[in-house]
Parts: structure tokens; C-alpha cells; sequence
């Protein structure tokens, strides 16, 4: 566009000359600064801050995530990220990913070996922590959000009938791990339930036991 002074261009809204009021010349200018933008590196030669990308956004994020998740949730939220940079790379702008990406992900798990329950708990921490992106000011909207899971033939849950439990236990080796094996089998508790459970959280009179730390409220 031509002001009478030089020729301009637009980018997000703003207006920058092209220092120059040559027709000829500003349609040159024109083509290397739209080179630049599709590289990404329009920002960058402009002077404007730059967009996060997704390598800087995930050093930030594994900090976060180290102090503030569980070791679990930690560990699952660093290895989809890994398997994300993997496929989309280190240096691309957050505002660049897609559901695409998501797809590419997926093809590469699976070609892993990897079953498809396993893609969908990456796509749902993938779905979870770009929720923080947004919370920072990275992104406007997070780009996973309804990223459809890959179907999974849904089992039942293995359980062990009554009149095999007595064998079962003979079978562990280690008196601490038999004792172990026997209170998540009579209580059907999770692991770190267990783990948690101290002598005052154990009610000898009324049979009863307080769990502190559960999955889920209680």
C-alpha cells in the first residue's frame, strides 16, 4: 500500500514501512519479507518479540512440572512432549501446531509399537499441560483441544477368583511383599494408597482405616 511518502505492508494488525516509495522496489522487499515470515524469522529481523516455541515452551513447562506435578503425572507429561518435539520439532512456533501434529505422533508410536491406549494418554497430557501454554500468555486457544483419541478394544479387568488367592500368595517370594500383596487383595487399594497409610490412620476397634492420599477426593 502506498501512503504518498513509501510503500507499506501489514503484519498482526500493525503497519510497516517498506522505506521505499519505488513500486518496483517495494514489490521485491515485499517477497524476501514474505520469505522471512513463512520461515518465521519475520519477528526476529523486525525486532518484535518473539513467538515461544514449542523447545523453549517445554524447558519452561519440565521446570513447572518437576516442582508443582506428581512424579507420575511429571514423568508422562515429559515424554509426551518428547514425542511431540520428536515429530514437530524443537524450533517451531507454539502457534504453529496442529491436530496435525497429533496425527504425526500417533503414526510414529504406533509404527513404535506402541498400543493405541498408550497414544491416547499422550494425547490427553499433550491436551492437559498446552492448557498451561494458554495460562502463560503463549497461546490463545490450545491447539489440542479435541483431538480425538484412537478407539481401543476395551477389556475386562483380570482379577484373581477366591479359591486362588491362597496360592497366588505362596507364590510371592519375600515375606514383606506376601503381606503386601494380601492388603492390596483384601482392600482393593491402589499402590500409593498403601504406601501412605500410617499406624494412626488405622482404627483396630471399629476394623476401619483412613486413607490420606487417594486418586481421587473421597
Amino acid at each position: 500500500v502506498n501512503d504518498r511518502r513509501a510503500y507499506y505492508y501489514k503484519v498482526d494488525g500493525k503497519r510497516k514501512s517498506l522505506e521505499t516509495a519505488n513500486l518496483a522496489e517495494a514489490k521485491a522487499r515485499l517477497a524476501a519479507l514474505r520469505k522471512l515470515y513463512f520461515s518465521g524469522r519475520l519477528r526476529e529481523i523486525t525486532n518484535e518479540t518473539s513467538p515461544t516455541t514449542l523447545g523453549e515452551f517445554r524447558d519452561k513447562y519440565i521446570e513447572w512440572a518437576e516442582v508443582n506435578r506428581t512424579k507420575d503425572s511429571f514423568r508422562a507429561d515429559r515424554l509426551a512432549l518428547k514425542h511431540l518435539v520428536d515429530v514437530a520439532g524443537k524450533s517451531i512456533r507454539l502457534d504453529r501446531l496442529t491436530k496435525q501434529h497429533t496425527d504425526n505422533l500417533s503414526t510414529a508410536c504406533l509404527k513404535r509399537g506402541n498400543k493405541p491406549a498408550t497414544v491416547n494418554v499422550h494425547f490427553r497430557q499433550l491436551r492437559a499441560l498446552f492448557r498451561k501454554a494458554v495460562e502463560w500468555g503463549h497461546l490463545k486457544a490450545n491447539p489440542f483441544e479435541g483431538v480425538k483419541e484412537i478407539p481401543c478394544e476395551k477389556r475386562q479387568p483380570a482379577y484373581i477368583p477366591p479359591d486362588a488367592i491362597s496360592s497366588f500368595l505362596k507364590k510371592v517370594p519375600g515375606v514383606d511383599e506376601r503381606r503386601m500383596a494380601a492388603a492390596y487383595i483384601a482392600t482393593g487399594r491402589r499402590r500409593t494408597e498403601l504406601l501412605h497409610l500410617c499406624w494412626e490412620d488405622i482404627d483396630w476397634k471399629r476394623g476401619k482405616y483412613f486413607v490420606r492420599k487417594a486418586k481421587r477426593k473421597l
